[in-house]
Formats: C-alpha cells, structure tokens, sequence
C-alpha cells in the first residue's frame, strides 16, 4: 500500500512539474520582460522602437499583434525552417497585414555574435534578439524550439499583452500558418 502511495505521489509530482513547463496558455498574460533590442537598427525601426535602445518589452512594439519566434541557432528544425520564417516574415509585410502584425524572432541562448551568422547564413531580414541568459525562455516554460507565440498587444502604455496562439514545432507552411494567425487574430 506504502508502495502505491509513493508511485501515485510521485506521478503527481511530475504532472505538476510538466504542466509548469509548458508554453503560456491562451488568454493567459504575456510575461512581462525586457529582451535585447533587434540586432539591426532595421529590425529596431520595423517593430516602431526608440533609436539607440539597449533593451525593450513587447509592450513596446507599434502593432496591435506581435508573433513571436523562440528559436535556436543550433537547432535543426530551426535551420530548416528559416527560410520559411523569412518566407512568411515578407508576407506579413504585404499590403493586407501592414501594421497589424510585426513577427520578431528571439535566439533562445544565443549571442549576439551567433545571431548575427544566423541571420547571414539564411539571407533573414526579420527583427532578431537575443535571449542570452535564458530568461524570457524559463518565463516562456522552457518550451523547445522552434515555437510560436502570438501576442495581442495592449494598445495603451502600462496594459498586459495577451496570448492568443501557442504552437511548438514548426509549421507546415508559410501560408497555412499565415492563414492560421488571421484566424486568431479576429477573435
């Protein structure tokens, strides 16, 4: 009986552990944070940030909705996927989702140094950050990379942004997972 009693406490545990793992829920607020400022003023200008600014908060971007990438440099589907994510990133800037939704990508353990031959590597001309230290990825639950988050932006200074999508993996294609973002977007 002690023996059943252990085996079903310790499972509790470890359903608890991996649920606290787990990428925010949908409704749920976006985790407050500051991550690096783009490594390109480009990137900087595109998402509506101040010039010369060292670190921002989603918050802070000029478009009511934000997609934001978790990505590795070293990771396989990452690399794989990157032409698509720049595929997708220059679909978003057409006439029809102008304005409306900025996509940034966050190198999750990352340098700057490293993003930076990422980007070059793949032609990427999408705003990328750094999440050197882990910190947005242990507030995100350390989910695996690649994984989207997309994020309802306030729309008044001091307001919580709000999770609308959370998917980890990668996506099947530019255009279903453009179609995909719209669709949450009008709820």
């Amino acid at each position: 009986m002690s023996r059943l009693l252990a085996c079903t406490t310790l499972l509790a545990v470890l359903l608890l552990a991996a649920s606290a793992l787990a990428l925010p829920k949908e409704g749920q607020p976006f985790p407050d944070t500051r991550l690096a400022a783009p490594d390109t003023q480009a990137g900087a200008d595109y998402l509506g940030l101040p010039k010369g600014a060292a670190s921002f908060r989603i918050q802070d971007v000029a478009a009511p909705y934000v997609l934001i990438q978790l990505f590795n440099v070293y990771c396989m589907h990452c690399m794989a996927e990157a032409p698509d994510m720049e595929r997708l990133f220059r679909a978003v800037g057409g006439k029809e989702m102008a304005g409306k939704l900025k996509i940034l990508a966050v190198g999750m353990g990352n340098t700057p140094f490293e993003v930076k031959l990422f980007r070059e590597k793949y032609a990427l001309t999408m705003p990328m950050s750094t999440d050197k230290d882990y910190v947005m990825h242990s507030l995100m639950g350390s989910p695996g990379t690649p994984s989207y988050v997309l994020v309802r932006n306030p729309g008044v200074k001091g307001g919580a942004a709000t999770v609308l999508f959370v998917q980890e993996g990668r996506f099947e294609s530019p255009e279903k997972f453009l179609d995909l973002l719209k669709s949450r977007m009008k709820e």
